[in-house]
């Protein structure tokens, strides 16, 4: 509920800020037709509204209910992360502790698994907890977005919706590639620390057989498939990152382009400052689609 409120709040930035450019636009004819108009000498409650300075002062408040909620929900999102993380553990723990030692000396069990549901697993689902209102949050802010673009600019607006839909996809598909490449980097660094900790369990017999250099090589060779996995890992991140600041660029040239050659005349100032506001927002659930969507994946795979 926290973050619908302020998600909706959200958009009333740029619909105060379309009303104080047009207001600044309007001024002199409003004046002029409130002192030729004799039949009404106070000033309505819809003119009221429409003047700069009363949307100035409910963009204000606007903003600080906005951040209000936005920092309740981080709250509640934050903590609930948490005690989920802290009741993993204990969970695990608890299990450890039951475990009979032939589990752990027949491998079945090994400490670089524990080491990593303990490290790693519960992070990413406490993780997963912080970004989660997002799942939620990024539907609402992507169709109001549409519905106010398309009460602003018309038809146009929706090749800049379409642009957003169509490249999507692209995000989505470099999401479950990141997710796979973070599985494999953790699939090799279990094995690594696994290998390790037979080396240091055993040293005696190595130095004894002269046999360091055969495992140091193994180690080495599954640090390299880390590696590997470590830098697609990084080109993918880097396509995110390129993506989520190209896809809003691409819908407002696409958008504005559009409605240049349809309506045969640029928009007005208040419609180009309200749009970019819009699509502003527009960046924030695109930016975390990604990030989310992997989240999500590594959630599931966690779970």
């Amino acid at each position: 509920m926290f973050r619908y409120l302020a998600d909706l709040l959200g958009f009333a930035g740029p619909l105060c800020i379309s009303g104080i450019v047009d207001s600044f636009n309007n001024s002199e004819r409003n004046t002029t037709r409130l002192l030729n108009d004799s039949t009404q000498p106070y000033l309505t409650s819809h003119d009221f509204l429409k003047t700069a300075y009363v949307l100035a002062i409910l963009l204000f408040l606007a903003l600080i209910l906005q951040r209000t909620f936005l920092q309740a929900s981080y709250y509640v999102a934050i903590e609930t992360g948490i005690n989920l993380r802290g009741a993993l553990l204990a969970m695990i723990y608890n299990k450890i502790l039951r475990l009979s030692t032939s589990n752990l000396s027949m491998g079945e069990m090994t400490l670089g698994q524990i080491n990593n549901l303990v490290a790693i697993e519960t992070n990413q689902l406490m993780w997963f907890l912080f970004l989660c209102p997002n799942l939620w949050a990024m539907p609402v802010q992507i169709i109001m977005g549409v519905i106010l673009l398309y009460h602003l600019l018309g038809k146009s607006a929706l090749v800049g919706a379409a642009v957003i839909v169509l490249l999507a996809p692209i995000q989505y598909f470099i999401a479950t590639k990141l997710a796979e490449a973070q599985k494999s980097t953790l699939d090799y660094s279990t094995e690594r620390l696994k290998k390790t900790n037979e080396i240091l369990k055993g040293i005696k017999l190595l130095k004894l057989y002269a046999w360091e250099h055969i495992f140091c090589r193994s180690v080495e060779d599954t640090r390299m498939k880390e590696l590997t996995s470590l830098k697609t890992f990084a080109l993918y991140t880097s396509l995110s990152i390129f993506m989520n600041a190209a896809i809003p660029i691409a819908a407002v040239l696409a958008t504005f382009v559009t409605h240049t050659y349809t309506e045969e005349k640029p928009p007005s100032p208040a419609q180009a400052f309200a749009s970019l506001s819009l699509f502003h927002i527009l960046v924030t659930p695109l930016f975390l689609l990604s990030t989310v969507v992997r989240f999500a994946v590594k959630a599931v795979i966690r779970t």
